[in-house]
């Protein structure tokens, strides 16, 4: 299930975001308060967030977008802004933005923007699954089966304060070891 926050001071317009999404059946959770829904995007799993750059708080969507990038890199981000913002788009996707959506929004192209940093949610999500499947034998590619099993059985001893000494002609791994 898709799990999208969207972090509004504006709750007239949340509702409005909300039952537009929600017809295409896209689920999405908002907060109106900034320091609560940075919080909120800090402690769920998210798998897109889209971000108000102009809160009327102490707090701004760019400083929201920027302390979210220092804990949780792997959610892509949406800064949506009315056309006044001094900030270009560019300095925010430089910041660590996935998109940028200027006020009012188009319903179709904040499909597209949401579509889209999904399929990047996915993409990341798949790739760290397969790092954490595939690391622990990247190491060994390429080890002979002679090698691999003394590298075993040298791991499951590793833990014992002991020394051991390695012998073998010059040339057959011990370096490895």
């Amino acid at each position: 299930m898709k799990k999208i926050l969207l972090i509004d001071d504006n709750k007239a317009y949340c509702d409005q975001i909300k039952k537009s999404l929600e017809l295409k059946n896209i689920p999405i959770e908002f907060e109106t308060n900034p320091a609560k829904g940075l919080e909120l995007a800090l402690t769920a799993d998210w798998d897109v967030i889209l971000i108000d750059m102009v809160l009327g708080h102490w707090l701004d969507g760019l400083a929201i977008l920027e302390e979210i990038k220092k804990q949780k890199d792997d959610v892509p981000m949406i800064l949506i802004s009315g056309s006044n913002v001094t900030n270009s788009a560019s300095e925010y996707l430089n910041a660590g933005a996935f998109d940028y959506l200027e006020k009012p929004i188009e319903l179709e192209r904040m499909l597209f923007a949401i579509n889209n940093a999904l399929n990047l949610r996915r993409i990341i999500k798949l790739n760290k699954a397969l790092i954490n499947e595939w690391e622990p034998s990247i190491s060994k590619i390429g080890l002979g089966h002679t090698l691999q099993k003394a590298i075993n059985l040298l791991s499951s001893i590793s833990d014992k304060p002991e020394r051991l000494l390695i012998l073998g002609e010059h040339g057959t791994g011990k370096e490895l070891i």
